[in-house]
């Protein structure tokens, strides 16, 4: 039997900003929905990629490489391996898709 998701639901109870909540799973990967609100510190994933997908607001993603500036509909991934930190001044709610047992705070 599949399970229908409420993700608008998930999104909205979102209390805490930067508390991943797990929504789903897929694979070994977990689709995780996030309040975010000011400056992340900066950390890198060895082993896996990190998928961001914006819901609403907006946030950047900063690497060394330059900024990416992520809006509502927008995503992009980051690759294993990159120095990276999410900030969003004004707020944002995003969907996350990365291995489940992915520490949020890098490795």
């Amino acid at each position: 039997m599949l399970e229908r998701l409420d993700v608008a639901g998930a999104l909205a109870h979102l209390q805490e900003a930067w508390m991943p909540v797990d929504i789903a799973r897929v694979n070994d990967s977990a689709v995780r929905c996030a309040k975010i609100q000011g400056e992340f510190h900066w950390h890198t994933h060895r082993f896996s990629d990190e998928f961001f997908l914006v819901e609403e607001g907006e946030m950047v993603i900063q690497t060394a490489g330059g900024d990416v500036t992520l809006r509502k509909g927008q995503g992009v991934v980051v690759p294993k391996g990159t120095r990276h930190r999410s900030k969003s001044d004004q707020g944002a709610v995003v969907l996350l898709f990365e291995l489940h047992k992915t520490r949020k705070e890098g490795d």
